[in-house]
């Protein structure tokens, strides 16, 4: 698979064309966090200031045009557990989210997701017609965090069952 990157006045983030629905993985280029956490740190929780974080998020929502001030997050634990999230899951950078989950799953158009890795490998679902390949009208979005961990490998084939028994096909 190839990867189209993009810069917006300094921020830099890949896409992969053959993702139908709007989608960035982002690079550490472009915000305005400094020292350990330059430049586009996103993660709330690590120390950053979060005024930076914040004007991150800003920056960030500036180059895809989306509004990116209350994403929906999640703190990601190396679990199993799949979130269908709606907009009252909305989380604003520097409030807790009050919730575990290592996968996101909506069928709400235009929902910002965020799925942050360290040790995992992003796995970004958008849904298709099957038989066209092209993008259903009404995107349903699905993203997960799949540890690499050894002893904790993460099963898409298990991923897939519960996007199918939430009602995402």
């Amino acid at each position: 698979m190839t990867f189209t990157e993009h810069d917006h006045n300094g921020l830099v983030w890949l896409t992969a064309p053959v993702i139908g629905a709007k989608h960035a993985f982002t690079t550490r280029l472009g915000g305005v966090s400094g020292g350990p956490w330059a430049s586009l740190n996103l993660g709330d929780n690590r120390g950053d200031d979060l005024g930076n974080v914040r004007e991150n998020y800003r920056r960030l929502g500036a180059a895809l045009g989306a509004d990116l001030s209350a994403p929906v997050r999640t703190r990601q634990v190396h679990g199993r557990e799949v979130r269908v999230v709606t907009d009252a899951d909305r989380c604003p950078p520097g409030v807790p989210v009050p919730y575990e989950a290592d996968g996101l799953v909506t069928g709400v158009p235009g929902l910002p997701l965020m799925c942050f890795i360290a040790d995992c490998v992003p796995v970004l679902l958008a849904g298709l017609d099957a038989l066209t390949l092209r993008t259903m009208p009404r995107t349903q979005l699905f993203s997960a965090a799949v540890t690499l961990r050894p002893g904790a490998e993460y099963d898409l084939d298990e991923l897939t069952e519960k996007l199918v028994r939430a009602g995402y096909t």
